[in-house]
């Protein structure tokens, strides 16, 4: 196989592709112990941790307030005022 066949393939695969980048985020090789055990769920769910992180990250840049999409806030008004 060539190389760039070898790219080609990589570049179809997104699964691959972002545990690639966790990998790299945590300092592993993809074909470490550690990175074996993963499941395409875990990479999944880390993958999405860091979206997020980034975004906050940016927001924060940017003056903006980290944003928690299921934060509700009438009901933190109700427990805020159930408590006091």
């Amino acid at each position: 196989m060539s190389g760039e066949e070898l790219i080609e393939k990589l570049s179809c695969d997104p699964v691959a592709r972002l545990r690639w980048r966790v990998c790299r985020e945590f300092h592993i090789l993809p074909f470490s112990r550690e990175a074996k055990r993963m499941t395409d769920r875990q990479v999944v769910f880390c993958g999405a941790q860091m979206v997020l992180d980034r975004r906050e990250r940016d927001g924060a840049r940017a003056g903006e307030e980290a944003r928690n999409g299921g934060f509700d806030k009438a009901r933190f008004a109700r427990l805020a005022e159930e408590s006091e």
